[in-house]
């Protein structure tokens, strides 16, 4: 990237971004032999991150703070399309969040009642399934978990840090509207208070068991 791409997209005055990865091992020594090559950095926006690569993410935000980072890829399941799976994505979206990503994609959108993608051709998760004969549409537990995200956070919001019930929640600062939005999840089977502190705004509200909740909240 800076003997060739880098310079060839500077003269021809391109503003197409360049991203490295997507980085799917734990091995920070990946990123470091592309980054710390002569200059590089320079040309790079920022450094995707997929699968095993979550074991990674923490120690390049930490070695690259001003680097952009992406969840380029979710975990695609075996198909089961279930709560269960949901659960195990909403831990992913809280670990990429909180070690500096700035955006999470899903994979596989629709997938017919067989869930084998064209790519890959095993049983894979996605958010829409379509039977194929019926024609019927199911909205998976995940489809809800990313809209939560995808329709209440806006483009360009931050992720705040926050105290007290901050386990399975989310937090997230519109400067456009001076508004924050909470994710949160309670995991347990019976209703359950979620009590947050968020620059000094307490947030107390209650969540039914085994769901998904997006609040928002406008700060004085």
């Amino acid at each position: 990237m800076a003997d060739y791409l880098g310079p060839k997209f500077k003269a021809d005055q391109l503003d197409t971004e360049i991203w490295l990865g997507t980085v799917e091992r734990p091995q920070i020594e990946r990123v470091d032999d592309v980054l710390q090559y002569k200059n590089t950095e320079d040309y790079v926006t920022g450094v995707g991150f997929q699968w095993a690569g979550k074991g990674a993410i923490e120690a390049v935000h930490a070695k690259y703070p001003d680097m952009q980072l992406m969840q380029t890829e979710t975990e695609c399941g075996d198909g089961s399309n279930d709560w269960k799976a949901a659960e195990y994505t909403f831990n992913l979206m809280k670990h990429y969040f909180e070690n500096g990503a700035n955006s999470y994609m899903y994979w596989n959108m629709v997938l017919d009642e067989t869930g084998k993608s064209q790519w890959g051709g095993w049983k894979q998760n996605s958010m829409i399934s379509i039977d194929s004969n019926t024609k019927a549409i199911k909205y998976n537990p995940e489809f809800y978990l990313m809209k939560h995200l995808s329709a209440f956070v806006a483009p360009g919001s931050v992720k705040l840090s926050a105290s007290g019930d901050t386990n399975n929640a989310l937090a997230f600062y519109n400067k456009a509207n001076n508004e924050v939005t909470v994710l949160a999840y309670n995991n347990t089977s019976e209703a359950q208070e979620l009590a947050l502190n968020i620059n000094n705004e307490i947030v107390k509200v209650a969540l039914d068991g085994k769901s998904f909740n997006t609040l928002a909240v406008s700060l004085n």
